[in-house]
Formats: structure tokens, C-alpha cells, sequence
């Protein structure tokens, strides 16, 4: 194909249609820096339209949220490149504020636990460094997360107590850490199982999520976020049993309650006999 025709509009929207469906292909699949350049060169032949760059971001917002599950990392720099190309995006903000934060999160546990096998404080302040650094940037892309601010104010004193050589850190906060994520899991899975239905599954789930919260809190009372999340859980159970009661109970009333239909037969049956009866007596 010449120069000439290249540069024809309708040759143009047709590259660049193949470019933005291969890279959603690709992504996909996983390949998400493969993705990322075709991505690239539809923006080098053509300055990304509105509804490009909605696309662009409603696919990446799907596949961030799937790679948040399994690495907070590859999330963040998926997001990062794509806010790039797409320019402001408040949804994808959000999500990557909580991939910052998951990433924060896992950073200080394994400061944590690094600190338990060889009592490195060096090392495990530098854990924490990084790990409050991830959830500074996760405030500031999302201030009014307030589990975001609590949880820096922890890592926060964390650094500061070893810092002071203040406190040990034990097994204890490691444990109520794990034990809290758990929870969060359990909560999750709850929520997913109400929308589809699955209401027992659901209330067994946010349950079990109670006890992991409560086990984490006796571990490491003085963690709020830990304390808050109890009171989280028990809401959503307290919602969740409310109503099941109602629907079961609503179940049972349709149950008593004979239909017009219903109660219209049996009249009749009742109707059949006497005429049957007296039919008998006359004769």
C-alpha cells in the first residue's frame, strides 16, 4: 500500500481499530506488554479519541482488578502505563490507589516475618520504609480511604518503635496480620456468594470472617483497623441474617396461605358430594 493511501482517514480508523482489538486480545492473555506497545502505536498514528481511550480504560480496569488478586505490582504498572495513554481516569486512580496499598500491606507483612527469622532491624526497617512509602502514595491518590490512612499510621509506628528500639516486634502482630487479611478474604467471598444467591454460603463465609478478626484482635488489640473490621463484619452479618429472616419467613406465608384457586377446588369438591348425597337420599 502506498504512502498515499496510508494516510487515507478510512485506512487510518481501520489500523488503528485492529490495533486497539489485537492489544484487548493480548491483554487478555496476559501479555500485557505486548498489549501496551500496540496500544502505543495507536497513539503514535492517531491521537486517542474519546471513545478510545474509554475502552482502553474499561478493559484495563478488568484486568487490573484480576492481576490486584494475584500481584498488587503487575497491577500497578499495568495502570500506570495505561494512565499514560487514557490521561485522567478517576476509576482506574482508585484502583491503583488500592493496589498501593494491597502492595503496602504485603511489604510490612514480610518485614514482619523477615524480622522473626533473622532479627535484622536494618533490614526490617527498610521493609517497612518501603511498605509506608506505597501507602503514602496510595493516600494521596485516594485520601478519603480510611483504611488506607490507618493502616500508614500503623506501618508509621511501627518504624518509629523500632526505630526506638521501643518494642520487639513478635509473632503476635505477624499472626493477627495474616489472620486479618484472611478475614478480608472470607468478607469477599461473601459478598460475591449474596449476588449470586448463594445466601448460606455467604453468611457461613462472613462467620468464619468474624472469628479470624476476632482471633487477629485478641492477638494485636491495639491495631484499630483490626477492631474496625469486627465491627465491619458483624454489620454485614447482621444485614445478611435479617434478611434470610425475612425472606424466609416471607417463604413460610406464601406456603400458609391457600390460593384463590385452590381453595375454589376444594369448594367444589365439597359441592360434588352434597349434591352426590342428597342425590342418594331422594332416590
Amino acid at each position: 500500500m502506498s504512502i498515499f493511501e496510508r494516510s487515507r482517514p478510512e485506512v487510518i480508523n481501520i489500523h488503528a481499530t485492529a490495533l486497539f482489538e489485537k492489544g484487548k486480545n493480548l491483554l487478555e492473555s496476559d501479555m500485557t506488554d505486548e498489549a501496551l506497545g500496540l496500544w502505543k502505536e495507536l497513539q503514535r498514528i492517531e491521537k486517542l479519541s474519546p471513545e478510545y481511550s474509554a475502552e482502553i480504560g474499561k478493559v484495563t480496569r478488568s484486568k487490573a482488578a484480576d492481576l490486584l488478586q494475584r500481584s498488587p505490582e503487575a497491577a500497578i504498572t499495568l495502570i500506570n502505563e495505561s494512565l499514560k495513554l487514557v490521561g485522567s481516569d478517576k476509576e482506574l486512580e482508585d484502583l491503583l490507589a488500592l493496589a498501593y496499598s494491597r502492595q503496602g500491606m504485603q511489604k510490612l507483612e514480610n518485614a514482619i516475618r523477615s524480622f522473626e527469622k533473622d532479627n535484622n532491624i536494618e533490614k526490617v526497617k527498610r521493609g517497612i520504609d518501603a511498605a509506608i512509602k506505597d501507602l503514602e502514595r496510595s493516600a494521596s491518590l485516594n485520601p478519603s480511604d480510611s483504611n488506607t490512612t490507618e493502616n500508614l499510621k500503623m506501618a508509621k509506628g511501627y518504624l518509629s518503635a523500632i526505630s526506638g528500639s521501643t518494642i520487639q516486634i513478635n509473632n503476635n502482630i505477624s499472626e493477627s496480620l495474616r489472620l486479618n487479611n484472611e478475614g478480608i478474604r472470607l468478607l469477599n467471598e461473601a459478598q460475591e456468594l449474596s449476588k449470586r444467591g448463594q445466601s448460606e454460603l455467604a453468611g457461613n463465609n462472613a462467620s468464619q470472617a468474624i472469628e479470624m478478626f476476632i482471633q487477629a484482635n485478641n492477638l494485636n488489640p491495639a491495631d484499630k483497623i483490626i477492631e474496625k473490621n469486627i465491627s465491619i463484619a458483624r454489620d454485614w452479618y447482621n444485614i445478611y441474617d435479617r434478611e434470610n429472616n425475612q425472606k424466609f419467613r416471607r417463604q413460610n406465608s406464601a406456603k400458609g396461605k391457600p390460593t384463590y384457586a385452590g381453595t375454589f377446588f376444594v369448594l367444589a369438591i365439597i359441592a360434588y358430594l352434597l349434591l352426590y348425597f342428597l342425590d342418594k337420599k331422594i332416590i
